[in-house]
C-alpha cells in the first residue's frame, strides 16, 4: 500500500508527527522482526530441539499473531 501526500494529510491518519514517522517507517521497511528468545543457556542441540518441538504450537501461534513481537522459550 502506498500513501499519497493527500492521504497523509487526511484525518484518517493520526496527526502526531511521531505517529506519522512510525507509520512511514512501517510502510517503508515493513513491520519489525519477531524475536524468539531461547533461554536455555549453554545447552546441547538435543535440548534446544526438544524445547522447540515441545513449544511448536506456541511458535506457530506467535508467528500468526500480528500484535506480538517477542516470545521467550525456556
Amino acid at each position: 500500500m502506498q500513501l499519497s501526500g493527500n492521504m497523509l494529510r487526511s484525518r484518517a491518519l493520526p496527526s502526531s508527527p511521531r505517529t506519522l514517522i512510525s507509520i512511514s517507517a512501517v510502510l517503508l521497511f515493513g513491520y519489525p522482526p519477531k524475536v524468539i528468545w531461547v533461554r536455555v543457556g549453554n545447552a546441547p542441540t538435543d535440548a534446544i530441539e526438544a524445547l522447540l518441538r515441545r513449544r511448536a504450537g506456541d511458535v506457530v501461534a506467535f508467528a500468526s499473531d500480528h500484535e506480538s513481537a517477542f516470545l521467550i522459550l525456556d
